[in-house]
């Protein structure tokens, strides 16, 4: 990356002042005729980038023989007056035809963004003679920085993506062929985008990080196309959901098979596909408009990839064993853990076993979490199967059963055994609206199942989201409690 400074700039741009006046006065002399375009914009273009642009990156000075510095005082600074474009002035949102172009001939014109946006630069309708590249540049006080390139064989159509900031900005295309030819070029300016932008192309897909990711995404045009990619972090089963709740069948997900074919996984609200992958294994996954559904820029969809959460519960055994004699008290305890974090304390079942009477037995267990914080309290001297209310309870992480067995049964003073079986069982917490944040968090903590929005949301403003709380087992209630 190359920064050339004003001074810099000035006196190398000095010495070839004649040769770049001349050059722009060919490029924009009668032998060009240059008009709006009778076709209907934005093209459908075929979406050959060769680059993956970055706000800024790469930065590269452009040609010294086309472009100029803006008007420097007699202080050796730049104006603060309005700003005087390089090239001729065009507006976004239409599509031009040049005609006339030659072989070796440099086009520049000038555009303005006034919103952060997506931009989308075209070059199409060239013929089969006609070879031409197309760069996007942007001015920021003075110096010219390459934000992308497209440069295809013969005559595919250029496209460059680039989320571009509030500036001055620039079409810039050479004719590597052409005689007299005719070319359609503009810009498509999509202000209401995603934070996944620009991930329209596979070269350019979102990565996605471990262990579950939540996406809101949105598609401001018909050829607007989505591309993520997940990289498992070890064998398992991973779950991939759309939810399309705010236009149901707008959107068609689809992953990408072992044959490099695009198949599609399922559509609708709180719908999931569950794949087996092993350690490392790519997942290539988009989201791609329903051309039958009209594309409503303002609707969003919620998608969800990573780590699976447990279909099934899980089953945790401690077994209590030993004797206890009149008037005394036996102590056991033993802790188990969920198998992922995705797990919750469904149910508790007590199956005791104790000899003779019963009726002077007291037992008694109690449940802790992973602080040691007691949380439940149930009876265990007869059977009995506990359930949990999911909306009650702090997420456990591990759990720690105690138990407290107390004989002061006078009429039966023998000794007593016992073999006291308690079964913990976790399962997958219930989550209505597919927001990867279970039905008791949201309920316990002020959120909504209905609303899939608000895992993303950062509800006592200490940085993390509701959903990177939940995840790290940190409150998104107290902004002293996060990761």
């Amino acid at each position: 990356m190359l920064y050339y400074k004003k001074s810099l700039l000035l006196i190398t741009l000095l010495s070839s002042f004649n040769l770049s006046a001349n050059i722009l006065m060919d490029s924009h002399s009668n032998k060009t005729d240059l008009h709006p375009s009778t076709r209907p914009f934005p093209v459908n273009a075929q979406n050959h980038l060769t680059s993956v642009p970055l706000p800024l990156l790469p930065t590269q000075k452009i040609s010294n023989s086309i472009f100029k510095t803006k008007n420097m005082g007699l202080d050796n600074t730049l104006s603060p007056l309005a700003y005087t474009p390089l090239c001729t002035t065009l507006n976004t949102g239409v599509l031009y035809t040049l005609n006339g172009t030659q072989t070796g001939g440099t086009y520049c014109y000038h555009f303005t963004i006034t919103d952060r946006a997506k931009t989308t630069a075209i070059l199409v309708g060239q013929d089969a003679q006609t070879d031409f590249t197309l760069s996007v540049y942007q001015d920021i006080d003075g110096t010219i920085y390459n934000l992308g390139t497209s440069s295809n064989a013969a005559n595919a159509d250029e496209v460059v993506k680039v989320i571009t900031e509030p500036g001055e900005y620039y079409w810039y295309m050479q004719a590597v062929s052409a005689t007299n030819a005719t070319i359609n070029f503009g810009a498509e300016v999509a202000t209401n985008i995603d934070s996944y932008e620009v991930n329209d192309t596979y070269a350019a897909r979102a990565y996605l990080a471990n262990p579950r990711n939540f996406v809101q995404g949105n598609h401001e045009s018909g050829n607007d196309i989505d591309y993520f990619v997940y990289q498992a972090s070890s064998k398992g089963n991973i779950d991939l959901a759309l939810n399309d709740v705010e236009n149901p069948n707008q959107w068609i997900f689809e992953s990408l098979n072992t044959n490099g074919v695009w198949q599609p996984l399922l559509t609708g609200a709180g719908t999931n596909n569950n794949q087996s992958v092993t350690t490392g294994q790519i997942v290539d996954v988009r989201v791609r408009p329903n051309l039958a559904i009209t594309t409503d820029a303002n609707k969003h969809y919620r998608m969800s990839l990573g780590t699976a959460a447990p279909q099934y519960y899980q089953y945790n055994m401690g077994t209590f064993n030993g004797s206890v004699a009149l008037q005394q008290r036996v102590d056991h305890s033993f802790t188990v853990a969920p198998s992922s974090a995705y797990e919750d304390l469904i149910s508790v079942v007590v199956i005791p076993n104790i000899s003779g009477s019963i009726s002077g037995m007291n037992c008694d267990l109690d449940l802790y979490n992973q602080y040691n914080q007691k949380f439940a309290s149930y009876k265990c001297s007869a059977s009995k199967q506990y359930n949990l209310p999911t909306n009650a309870i702090v997420k456990p992480g591990s759990v720690t059963a105690k138990m407290s067995i107390y004989h002061a049964s006078f009429s039966d003073p023998s000794t007593r055994s016992f073999t006291i079986p308690v079964t913990l069982s976790f399962g997958s917490p219930l989550d209505l609206d597919n927001d990867s944040l279970p039905y008791w968090f949201e309920a316990q903590n002020g959120l909504s199942d209905e609303n899939p929005d608000d895992a993303l949301i950062d509800s006592d403003n200490d940085g993390f989201s509701n959903l990177t709380e939940f995840n790290a087992n940190t409150s998104p209630v107290d902004a002293n409690s996060h990761p």
